[in-house]
């Protein structure tokens, strides 16, 4: 009887811990926004568009999330992030100016 169980959580543990260790969430928060996290986590204030995108389904204008609305923080290399590389940067600011619909 004490197989049983043991194996069983052996099969859970592993999708477990994958799941856990691939999402990171951020918090917004009234001097905490989409641009703050894309600095900490991308090392540029202009990768905020992919923490956007991420969570548009929560998200209906970036401009004004509530304070409280907990957000997801896609991995870098979901959407090619890389701060060094201003191919990069030119990119994440086209995204910007398409969201917001500005030029």
């Amino acid at each position: 009887a004490t197989k049983q169980p043991e194996a069983a959580k052996e099969e859970a543990k592993p999708a477990s811990d994958s799941s856990i260790s691939l999402v990171k969430t951020d918090t917004v928060g009234r001097t905490r926004f989409l641009t703050t996290m894309a600095r900490e986590y991308y090392g540029d204030l202009n990768f905020w568009v992919y923490i956007y995108e991420e969570n548009k389904s929560i998200i209906s204008d970036p401009n004004h999330i509530e304070a409280g609305t907990v957000v997801i923080i896609p991995p870098a290399s979901k959407y090619g992030i890389d701060k060094n590389d201003p191919e990069s940067v030119a990119k994440a600011k086209a995204k910007s100016a398409e969201i917001l619909g500005t030029k």
